[in-house]
């Protein structure tokens, strides 16, 4: 393995995040893969969970590793929150957010700086993210989800827009037939390439979400800023989704409708009737109370059956 800094002299560097909370399954990988990668600045791993067991499980070899550092994040404030804790002491020209169940391949960083080298008023660039099947993640290219666009993809509405050949209906965006560079309003948190200064310069991210939608709702600042917002369709990145939000169903729907009507209140409310306002904003609601049952019975089997394995 490779010690990550075969960058060529003077290459900008860059500062990967990864917050760890429950995902022990997908951590080492991850790490092992980051710090192989070329350009590396540094990795700096943020603990939401430090009793979970996820860091402790990292090979020595890892956990000793010269551009490693570990955060301490006790009491689990929140994604953005451990994002903007790690950039505050990032030290690399570019800062990746990473998810920990994302595996790089090894150049993945060196073609990220490369294309966005190429492109002037950057604002975030992604890359092509898929799943354990191969297939491609809706969330790899999206456009912002504005009210008809959230109500029609709660209600399954994804398949009505293309029946009725109205792509922009849509919150996901078609792959290009020709891989390469796709300019896009919104990208996937699960990795996102932003300058370190830009990132202070637009606040990082919001720390009023605490799970979902603060990625697109950085995405739209950025783009308010005036930069454009890319990914790399060339760059493919396998994404194993949800392992630390697996054994919580009913926890991740209760913050991913919180964010989307946070999202929503700063970008799209005042654009919006009154009344068309105060229904949306109920169905919403609606919609976390119908699915409560079902959801709160799966996160409670998922974690009786994870009883007997508590030491």
């Amino acid at each position: 393995m490779s010690s990550g800094a075969d960058s060529q002299p003077g290459a900008e560097s860059i500062s990967v995040i990864v917050v760890s909370y429950a995902c022990a399954g997908t951590l080492p990988e991850c790490v092992a893969r980051v710090l192989d990668s070329p350009n590396l600045a540094e990795l700096l791993l943020v603990d939401n969970a430090p009793g979970d067991g996820s860091v402790s499980a990292l090979a020595a070899s890892e956990r000793q590793h010269p551009k490693l550092r570990v955060i301490d994040n006790p009491g689990n404030p929140g994604f953005a929150h451990a994002c903007n804790r790690a950039a505050a002491q990032a030290k690399g020209d570019w800062l990746l957010l990473l998810n920990p169940d994302c595996y790089l391949p090894f150049d993945a960083t060196q073609k990220l700086l490369e294309a966005a080298a190429g492109l002037s008023h950057l604002g975030l660039m992604g890359a092509l993210l898929v799943n354990r099947n191969g297939r491609i993640e809706p969330a790899s290219l999206r456009r912002d989800p504005t009210p008809l666009r959230a109500v029609l993809g709660a209600l399954g509405g994804d398949r009505l827009a293309r029946i009725l050949d109205r792509p922009d209906w849509a919150i996901a965006c078609p792959p290009p037939k020709v891989a390469g560079l796709v300019q896009v309003q919104a990208l996937s948190g699960a990795l996102m390439l932003i300058r370190r200064e830009l990132y202070a310069e637009l606040g990082g991210l919001d720390q009023g979400y605490f799970l979902h939608c603060e990625d697109l709702d950085l995405c739209r600042r950025a783009r308010l800023a005036g930069y454009t917002n890319y990914v790399d369709t060339r760059i493919v990145v396998p994404h194993w989704k949800g392992t630390s939000s697996a054994g919580q169903p009913l926890t991740v729907a209760w913050h991913k409708h919180r964010g989307m009507l946070r999202y929503y209140r700063r970008f799209d409310a005042e654009h919006t009737p009154a009344l068309l306002r105060a229904a949306l904003v109920a169905g919403a609601w609606a919609r976390v109370l119908l699915l409560t049952p079902w959801l709160g019975f799966k996160q409670a089997l998922r974690r009786g059956r994870r009883v007997p394995w508590v030491g």
